[in-house]
């Protein structure tokens, strides 16, 4: 296994995990049921953790590619960018649900802010991340990009 390899097992874990507890997060709020808003924070608390190394492996896994044929070091630049920002809102977000988690009265008296400061998060983190994995896909997958290359001809 190399930094690259590494680099992609693990960013998909964020980037699937935070859409994911922030719909059970928004439920749970709709809901008010304290046990999906303490499983959705549990999970953006893991989504922080696991893409603090996914980032930083990031580097590594760039050196390897951005010298192969094909791949387009703007479109790496780009990702990178984007990863930082998404790094930023994910680590913020498992900050704040790690809060939630372990000051749990401190949490239910500062609910009027910690809900919907969560819930922006959780969003800006979820579009972002999508945002980080697209300009990631077009690195290496010229049929998710408009390049003419990539379209296939019909007959």
């Amino acid at each position: 296994m190399n930094t690259a390899h590494l680099h992609l097992m693990l960013v998909h874990i964020p980037v699937v995990l935070v859409p994911i507890a922030t719909l059970i997060y928004l439920y749970g709020v709709w809901r008010q049921s304290a046990a999906m808003q303490r499983t959705a924070t549990s999970l953006f608390a893991l989504a922080a953790v696991v893409a603090v190394p996914a980032f930083l492996v990031g580097e590594g896994a760039e050196e390897m590619v951005e010298h192969l044929r094909g791949v387009s070091e703007r479109a790496i630049e780009q990702h990178e960018e984007a990863a930082e920002v998404a790094l930023w809102l994910t680590v913020s977000l498992g900050v704040l649900s790690s809060f939630y988690l372990l000051a749990p009265s401190l949490a239910q008296r500062s609910r009027k802010v910690l809900i919907p400061v969560l819930s922006v998060l959780a969003i800006a983190s979820s579009i972002d991340l999508a945002l980080v994995a697209n300009k990631g896909g077009q690195i290496r997958h010229p049929e998710i990009t408009n390049s003419s290359n990539s379209q296939k001809t019909q007959d």
